[in-house]
């Protein structure tokens, strides 16, 4: 049997374009000096996400599309149990990260694999399900198929052509981004290139699950630094671009480097009024669109 690649199973999923919804903000432009490098926030930012956030963070209790998934993985139950196994997905999940917790993380990321294959041997062994163990490659598919059900991304207008003129300018690039392993297959998946391909700095592409800890936590924005560091560059010459006040812009904020918090779509904008994280803090710049960058570097 054919192994499909991440991309080509997210592929197979993805197939309902998106449109940003207005968020009524105004833009705040105007070129800010000295900047060296673009960092990205990915969902809400560079894809437009149906639930606003990875599906992991957004996670409520899907029924219909839990069904689907284990449905498509040869894994049956009855429709009254969908609540259930929903439920106690997430209820994994928060598991996972309280074990985190319990080590000292103060903002834990599971690693998506790992809960459902945890899900699974539940539901199996408790006869909650009939079916077989998914092997590896199965579990991957199972990830991809439900979040792809839960939480549908498109590309935000003028993505390709964003990334093509920041390199055409000899800015660095690169992303901080809660993610899972199926974040950096989207890239693949919509622009037929990966992140690498893409000319994305790996010294300064960072996601969440591969250090299990999540956004807001500065340690994903101190790896930053000693990335940018490795080409000379300060934080201030470094713009990072999100959707979120409490996740993007305060951590990059405290740290020095320049924000501008990415206001293109209502279902991803977080302002996070009253939000102590967020507290006091404002961005540098405001945009509305992907080419409104091209105005501030």
């Amino acid at each position: 049997m054919k192994k499909h690649s991440h991309s080509e199973l997210l592929g197979r999923h993805l197939t309902e374009p998106l449109k940003p919804e207005p968020t009524g903000a105004k833009a705040v432009l105007g070129k800010l000096p000295d900047i060296r490098a673009v960092i990205f926030d990915i969902y809400g930012t560079l894809f437009v996400s149906g639930s606003g956030d990875i599906g992991v963070s957004a996670a409520q209790n899907k029924a219909q599309s839990m069904l689907a998934a284990l449905g498509r993985a040869g894994i049956h139950s009855s429709e009254e149990k969908g609540e259930l196994l929903a439920s106690l997905f997430l209820q994994y999940i928060q598991k996972a990260q309280d074990v985190l917790r319990d080590r000292g993380v103060q903002f834990p990321e599971v690693e998506i694999r790992e809960v459902w294959r945890d899900f699974l041997q539940t539901v199996l062994s408790s006869e909650l399900a009939e079916g077989g163990m998914p092997d590896d490659e199965g579990i991957e598919a199972l990830a991809i198929e439900y979040e792809c059900l839960v939480n549908p991304v498109w590309p935000m207008p003028g993505l390709g052509d964003c990334l093509a003129s920041l390199h055409e300018s000899h800015l660095l690039t690169g992303i901080v981004s809660n993610a899972q392993f199926f974040t950096p297959p989207l890239f693949e998946c919509f622009l037929g290139r990966s992140v690498e391909e893409l000319d994305f700095e790996p010294s300064c592409t960072i996601y969440s699950y591969v250090l299990r800890e999540a956004k807001p936590s500065q340690q994903l924005f101190e790896l930053l630094e000693a990335g940018l560091r490795e080409h000379g560059f300060k934080p201030g010459q470094a713009l990072y671009i999100g959707n979120d006040m409490r996740n993007d812009i305060a951590p990059a904020a405290a740290l020095g480097f320049k924000t501008c918090l990415f206001a293109g779509d209502k279902r991803s904008l977080r302002l996070r009024e009253g939000d102590p994280i967020a507290q006091g803090v404002k961005p540098d710049r405001i945009i509305t669109e992907l080419r409104q960058i091209e105005e501030i570097v």
